[in-house]
């Protein structure tokens, strides 16, 4: 059950529209995780973009053992680093533990409320709390408060640009 888990989990992570589908350019940024060297023609022979769930885990369990271990272990690295950026970013002071209110604020984010997070999350809420808890969330909520990570992010990158030029 747990390798179908982490094949649901990346490919719901890498859906970027939510359609239930995987274009190639949804594979290409996959690929360049798994390694920057094989491209995006690795990816479309590997995957055959466009896919649905089911030809992605057929297509998953023809590789083998020797490219999916590191593969997989590329790519949850990846998504676990993005969730830690969450709750960096939606975390106040020391970043080391996650309020109601900042939880909230994360969470209106959602483009679609699928879980009683209430279930889930209890308050002060830590990293590692809400790293485990994150699986929780449905793929509607993930998107919506990953893509308003990404976007601040991208400010605070921008930002730091802005104080270099002006250096």
């Amino acid at each position: 059950m747990e390798f179908l888990e982490k094949v649901r989990d990346i490919f719901e992570y890498f859906d970027q529209n939510i359609d239930g589908i995987l274009t190639v350019d949804d594979t290409n940024r996959m690929m360049l995780l798994v390694n920057a060297t094989l491209g995006a023609d690795q990816g479309k022979k590997w995957f055959d973009p466009p896919c649905d769930f089911i030809k992605f885990l057929s297509r998953i369990q023809t590789l083998g053992e020797e490219i999916t271990k590191p593969m997989f272990h590329r790519l949850t690295h990846h998504m676990r680093l993005r969730i830690k950026d969450v709750f960096y970013f939606f975390t106040n002071g020391s970043h080391q533990t996650m309020s109601e209110e900042e939880f909230l604020q994360m969470y209106s984010y959602a483009l679609k409320n699928e879980l009683d997070w209430k279930k889930f999350y209890r308050f002060p809420c830590s990293q590692s709390e809400f790293l485990r808890s994150w699986g929780r969330l449905g793929v509607f909520e993930q998107h919506g408060i990953l893509r308003e990570t990404n976007k601040r992010i991208v400010k605070e990158v921008n930002s730091c640009i802005i104080r270099c030029i002006q250096i």
